[in-house]
């Protein structure tokens, strides 16, 4: 039987992230609406239609659908700042077993929701909260394996809901888990099999993929439209026209006769020969054949590799918070809002972000100077004594490192450059900086209250002598 007791503690813990969730809203509540980008019309599309998008999976879609009960969007940033406010309790109390726990937590809260874009991210209708919800759920289970069922339950299916919103989740995901597996084994750290068990999810999260994707299209199949973004990436990267170019003569392709006329994106244009057709998979195994090709081509594979090793240096270092579209880009998500949510209509054409009110200069310039000291705080584990660290720290420093370069690889490799990909995340890293500074704090006070200790017992000898 639970004590009335024990009841009280978990309504304090309640409580305290639900106070957290609230001050991570505080970018929402400052522009007065959830922040929306042009994908957030199709989401809601996907949802309440039922419609599979051809780009993007329709899990977002049915969250937005769930959450709003078709009455207001505030359902869904409120539940994403939730689970984000949930996920840093759980990380923080893996290394902070303190009186004033509570303290450091708001005190945590608030200083990433000040100079980092976790507020942003956390109150936009999109998908970009869940990399950082795919990272700090696989974090806690592979270090904290013994972790009670209730929350272990509650973290699975954050971590399967985060693969599923998203098709590059599960590429990061994967390649995340084995690169740090085979790093912490190279640097004779103490490795585990909890890295690996985490391919159970993420193997169960494609099936529920493949499975829905099937009852909704009668295709077996993750993506349908990867090739056109991996086609579009080549031709970014200046590879299609000159492959094309070269081997025309010897396979011919129906972008042979377009190559001198090819728009710079060959997906939003509308010009685009994959795009005027109405349907990006008319020509979808003679893409595919082409990609395929030019990967494997000694010259143009290679030259593809090289390209996406300078893009993924780019990526790390464009974080910029605050992709927040107006104009005609915010037209697609107010007419999804008009058709699906009518009483939601008049809060959005009020709010900063549709009347060009929005300026994130200060927030990024501070965001950028926070990320770099925090960059050099994160090595403090690595220089200092050895038996200073707990050694999950070090494993989680090492895992966000392998994380956000994957997350960089991913993104700018199969779509582009952009700071929105990598502000997702990029708040994580001042997060594990403030918790090292929590603990050095912590273990000074705890080594000075000692101290004091000591001398007043050596007082009290002489005293009685």
């Amino acid at each position: 039987m639970i004590s009335s007791l024990h009841i009280r503690q978990r309504m304090r813990v309640i409580g305290l992230i639900l106070l957290g969730s609230i001050v991570m809203l505080r970018l929402a509540f400052y522009n007065s609406f959830p922040f929306v980008y042009p994908d957030t019309g199709t989401y809601i599309r996907s949802g309440y239609e039922l419609i599979l998008p051809i780009d993007r999976p329709i899990f977002y879609g049915l969250f937005i659908r769930l959450l709003s009960f078709s009455t207001t969007l505030w359902n869904v940033v409120i539940f994403q700042s939730l689970i984000t406010a949930y996920l840093i309790y759980l990380t923080l109390r893996i290394f902070i077993n303190d009186k004033l726990f509570n303290f450091y937590y708001l005190l945590l809260i608030a200083g990433l929701s000040i100079t980092t874009g976790i507020s942003f991210n956390v109150s936009m209708l999109t998908p970009d909260i869940f990399t950082s919800c795919l990272f700090l759920s696989m974090f806690i289970l592979m270090t904290v394996p013994e972790i009670n069922n209730f929350h272990k339950v509650s973290l699975y299916l954050i971590l399967i809901t985060s693969i599923l919103t998203h098709h590059s989740h599960v590429l990061i995901a994967i390649l995340s888990v084995f690169i740090s597996y085979f790093l912490i084994g190279l640097l004779k750290y103490n490795r585990t099999n909890n890295y690996l068990k985490l391919l159970i999810p993420i193997g169960f999260s494609l099936v529920i993929a493949v499975f829905t994707n099937y009852s909704l299209s009668h295709k077996w199949n993750i993506s349908q439209a990867s090739h056109a973004f991996i086609l579009n990436k080549l031709h970014e990267n200046e590879l299609l026209v000159p492959y094309l170019t070269k081997h025309c003569t010897k396979s011919p392709s129906y972008l042979c006769a377009l190559k001198d006329s090819l728009p710079w994106d060959l997906i939003w244009d509308s010009k685009s020969p994959i795009t005027n057709s109405g349907d990006w998979n008319l020509h979808k195994s003679e893409d595919e054949g082409l990609i395929k090709a030019i990967l494997i081509s000694p010259e143009f594979g290679s030259l593809f590799l090289l390209k996406s090793f300078q893009q993924t240096i780019k990526q790390l270092f464009k974080f910029n918070t605050g992709d927040a579209p107006t104009g005609d880009m915010a037209i697609p998500p107010l007419i999804e809002i008009r058709t699906h949510l009518p009483s939601e209509r008049k809060e959005f054409l009020a709010g900063l972000q549709f009347n060009k009110l929005l300026d994130f200069k200060i927030l990024n310039a501070i965001q950028t100077v926070i990320v770099y000291l925090a960059l050099c705080i994160l090595l403090l584990p690595f220089v200092l004594k050895e038996n200073y660290w707990d050694f999950k720290l070090k494993q989680g420093i090492l895992f966000l490192m392998v994380f956000e370069i994957c997350n960089a690889f991913i993104c700018s490799s199969f779509s582009t450059v952009l700071d929105r990909y990598q502000s997702r995340i990029i708040w994580l890293i001042p997060l594990f900086a403030l918790i090292i500074l929590f603990q050095i704090l912590l273990k000074q006070y705890a080594i000075q209250n000692s101290g004091n200790k000591q001398d007043e017992l050596s007082s009290f000898k002489n005293t009685s002598e």
